[in-house]
């Protein structure tokens, strides 16, 4: 994402049997008074279009204007529209204007011995939000040693999710399924940690110097991360990493994360943690 800094820009490119118009940077008032002027010759070609505004790291309601007016040409989409755009969208009433949002894309840590029943509660929060218009998409990572011959399509993931396990007794930073973790982590923008799951994330080093969960088997968790700060809450969020003794904690925090991603007060008020 660019930064509030950067200056506006529309780039026209060809995408095979369509065009892309790229929009980029802030489109404030004098952007989209641009726009208006010199984007008229790139709307009204003929070809089919789409406006990408995954780059857009600022809109208005004044910058969705000339946007929903150049849609007004049925060969023109509305294309990869972050989540701060689709909160205007929203408040204007023209979440409909949009062809496909932005896709967020959810790892959950799968393979014997971590609790597949609490993963499933927590997709389906995120299922529900996609019902609702969202886009998430949930990436199933085995964890076993053979993971490494399969390379993800995925260069970063919006979220990590590590459910609890049934043997954490024992892990270091030399196991491979610790090791595949922190490999994860490193790729992702969050993680949720929940219950025994935070023992493989201990033994990454990634609960160092932050306040986490308490959970059972508390001393042997210490041991792990001794530069951590237990606490006895149900959930614990320190910056990009958030721990949940359980599922319902992590569900709650999910749906945090869809506010925060979508905005407040969208319809989720509905999507119950842990249902």
């Amino acid at each position: 994402m660019l930064s509030g800094a950067d200056a506006f820009t529309a780039d026209r490119v060809s995408a095979g049997d369509r065009d892309v118009v790229l929009l980029a940077g802030e489109f404030d008032l004098a952007a989209a008074t641009s726009f208006e002027a010199s984007g008229a010759a790139m709307v009204n070609e003929g070809r089919p279009l789409d406006i990408d505004c995954s780059a857009l790291s600022f809109i208005d309601c004044r910058g969705v204007g000339p946007l929903v007016r150049a849609l007004e040409n049925p060969q023109i989409c509305l294309t990869n529209v972050p989540a701060h755009m689709s909160r205007v969208l929203r408040i204007t009433g023209l979440s409909q204007v949009v062809r496909h949002r932005t896709r967020f894309d959810i790892a959950v840590v799968t393979a014997d011995g971590f609790d597949a029943a609490c993963a499933e509660q927590i997709v389906s929060v995120f299922s529900r939000a996609n019902s609702e218009g969202c886009a998430y998409h949930v990436v199933w990572l085995p964890a076993e040693r053979t993971a490494s011959r399969h390379p993800l399509d995925h260069p970063r993931f919006h979220c990590l999710v590590v459910p609890p396990l049934d043997r954490w007794l024992g892990l270091s930073a030399k196991t491979a399924l610790v090791r595949h973790v922190h490999g994860l982590a490193a790729r992702s923008d969050r993680i949720i940690g929940v219950g025994t799951g935070l023992a493989v994330l201990a033994a990454a080093g990634l609960l160092d110097g932050r306040r986490i969960v308490a959970l059972e088997g508390e001393t042997g968790l210490a041991a792990l991360t001794p530069r951590s700060t237990l606490c006895t809450m149900a959930m614990a969020a320190d910056g990009p990493l958030a721990t949940a003794l359980d599922a319902e904690a992590a569900c709650a925090h999910c749906v945090a994360i869809i506010a925060d991603d979508y905005g407040e007060g969208l319809l989720f008020a509905h999507v119950e943690p842990g249902l």
